[in-house]
């Protein structure tokens, strides 16, 4: 389980994407709680993503947190398991996500 330090990435892309989509294709379990704001369950952790610019079906920019990781679901490294997520998404709406420095 994660302790108390949040580990949080933001990225943006060059073009919206349509995070809700992207993830329904790749079959991965999110929970919608706001316009732009999702709870996602990947390999056993739960992650938060808020966009930070435009909506879950239209993001620019958002930050994506490990509110809760399961080193047993095959990753130890949470910051791996954000880079393994984004990787997906990346592929599937063929877009280049990069991280905001």
């Amino acid at each position: 389980m994660v302790d108390d330090a949040r580990i949080a990435k933001q990225y943006q892309a060059p073009s919206e994407i349509n995070l809700a989509s992207a993830l329904s294709g790749l079959n991965i379990e999110y929970l919608t709680v706001s316009d732009e704001r999702m709870l996602v369950i990947y390999t056993r952790s739960i992650l938060n993503i808020d966009v930070t610019n435009g909506d879950l079906q239209g993001a620019n920019s958002f930050e994506i947190a490990v509110l809760d990781h399961d080193s047993n679901g095959g990753t130890d490294n949470p910051h791996d398991l954000i880079t393994s997520l984004l990787e997906r998404v990346a592929d599937t709406t063929e877009s280049d996500l990069s991280p905001v420095s």
